[in-house]
């Protein structure tokens, strides 16, 4: 039998596979993930080091631990690029052009990949985001309608990525983490914040899943 959380993730998972295969992206094979530019490789080890544009989030803060918050937050996140939002319509005046809310509009956000988490503010918070497809940017963005959920430009930054598979428990994840930091110690590589990114929904066999461990260089 299912756990809670392991039930909860399915049902969602499976509303994520329908709206995907009917809306703009049309297959999951189809999620689109944000462009960036390897700038340098250690193939033996599974690491890159990528230089990314600015991007556009919606995330939420949630308390708990990182299990719990990632099945807390996915409610909300989903429901937002599912249409529980409102359009800002352009309404073009003699000068400058404005914009205004259309109260009853919304819209579909295509999924994109990955779903990022990372330690929050406070301890025991833990901040989740789906990145915003690149034809938007913060001005044309729909405005979500739950006052859970921010919406935020990201400064383009350069940082180091260790791609793996593999399960999702905080064990594996952390093992993971402190891979990377001892990698980079190694390489004399100054690093700040760490992210984890998920591509992949979780009845995925972890040998297949594509998870990735994010350090914020310096």
């Amino acid at each position: 039998m299912m756990s809670p959380i392991a039930l909860s993730w399915f049902r969602l998972v499976l509303a994520t596979i329908a709206a995907l295969s009917l809306g703009a992206c049309g297959t999951v094979g189809d999620v689109k993930e944000p462009k960036y530019q390897i700038i340098q490789t250690f193939d033996e080890e599974s690491i890159e080091v990528r230089e990314y544009p600015q991007l556009l989030v919606a995330e939420v803060t949630v308390e708990g631990s990182r299990s719990e918050a990632a099945n807390q937050a996915f409610r909300p996140l989903f429901n937002y690029i599912s249409g529980e939002n409102t359009v800002r319509e352009e309404i073009e005046m003699t000068a400058p052009v404005t914009q205004e809310q259309a109260e009853d509009a919304s819209t579909e956000i295509e999924m994109t990949a990955p779903v990022t988490q990372k330690p929050g503010p406070e301890d025991e918070a833990w901040v989740v985001a789906f990145v915003m497809p690149e034809r938007f940017t913060l001005q044309t963005l729909p405005e979500p309608k739950n006052e859970q959920i921010r919406l935020r430009e990201i400064e383009g930054k350069r940082v180091a990525v260790y791609r793996s598979s593999g399960s999702w428990s905080d064990e594996a994840l952390e093992e993971k983490r402190r891979f990377l930091a001892n990698f980079l110690d190694g390489q004399g590589m100054a690093y700040g914040d760490y992210q984890y990114a998920f591509y992949d929904p979780p009845f995925m066999p972890s040998f297949l899943r594509r998870n990735e461990v994010i350090y914020e260089l310096k």
